[in-house]
């Protein structure tokens, strides 16, 4: 069901933040290990049942991670991949 929250999935997200928040002070956002994180932050936002936010965090990330990276780089693939995943969990068909 879309939206539908998982156990722990706000213990998550407030993780993930704190996480995201410590690499941001050292690296860039397109940081390959801050990509990796901002993905996996958005799947959690999503299964926490905050949808749009998830759709909106995930959207940024691809676009950040093609304009830095070209959309061949391995950090643009992974922020499909979650771009994917979010849309799945908010119950839009695959595209493809």
């Amino acid at each position: 069901m879309p939206g539908a929250r998982t156990p722990d999935a706000e213990a998550q997200v407030g993780e993930g933040y704190s996480r995201l928040l410590g690499l941001l002070a050292d690296h860039e956002p397109t940081d390959p290990a801050v990509v990796d994180v901002r993905a996996r932050q958005a799947v959690a936002v999503a299964r926490a049942g905050r949808l749009d936010e998830a759709l909106y965090q995930v959207d940024e990330l691809v676009k950040d991670a093609e304009r830095a990276s070209g959309p061949e780089d391995a950090t643009a693939v992974i922020a499909r991949e979650a771009q994917a995943q979010v849309r799945e969990l908010a119950g839009f068909p695959a595209e493809g």
